[in-house]
């Protein structure tokens, strides 16, 4: 096992990545989505042998756990109750980490900006915060997209919440 091999299923899933979002731009003008579910579950596979790869990579060079940063750990102490903290800790430090596609060591820049994202998102709710670290460790830019739509969507509610209620 080495890294050579790792890099090119890297290649692999970001050539089909852009093989889907190609698809998917094509599905939109021709109305034609039969093509999507075919590349999507390639890309399942190819991202699902990268994630073996790079587990038995940190397996072999280290642990995937990387710890928090203060401002991760403040945020923490601030949205969770004192009985939570730990699990959540623990969390964000085993399952939000090396483990997340294109995250590869402490330091990364994105690490902190994804472990916020899904803290906020939770809004201090352990089985929201689960649920958002599912996500990002299919797809950690689907967490940042949420997380920038999150007021949009915040306005869309409170609209259809006063209609609903003017209709009553």
């Amino acid at each position: 096992m080495n890294s050579d091999q790792k890099d090119a299923a890297q290649r692999e899933f970001e050539t089909l990545a852009a093989a889907l979002q190609e698809a998917n731009r094509e599905a939109r003008l021709t109305g034609d989505y039969s093509k999507l579910a075919p590349i999507a579950e390639e890309l399942k596979a190819a991202q699902q042998r990268l994630r073996d790869l790079k587990s038995k990579l940190l397996d072999d060079d280290g642990p995937m756990s990387i710890s928090l940063t203060a401002l991760v750990a403040e945020k923490i102490e601030r949205m969770f109750a004192l009985t939570e903290q730990s699990e959540v800790r623990s969390l964000l430090e085993e399952n939000c980490a090396a483990n997340l596609p294109f995250i590869k060591k402490e330091g990364d820049p994105n690490l902190e900006r994804i472990r916020l994202a899904v803290l906020k998102l939770s809004g201090g709710n352990l089985s929201d915060l689960k649920r958002f670290i599912s996500t990002a460790n299919v797809d950690w830019r689907d967490v940042l997209a949420l997380l920038e739509a999150k007021p949009e969507l915040e306005e869309i509610n409170r609209h259809i919440r006063q209609k609903a209620l003017r209709e009553l």
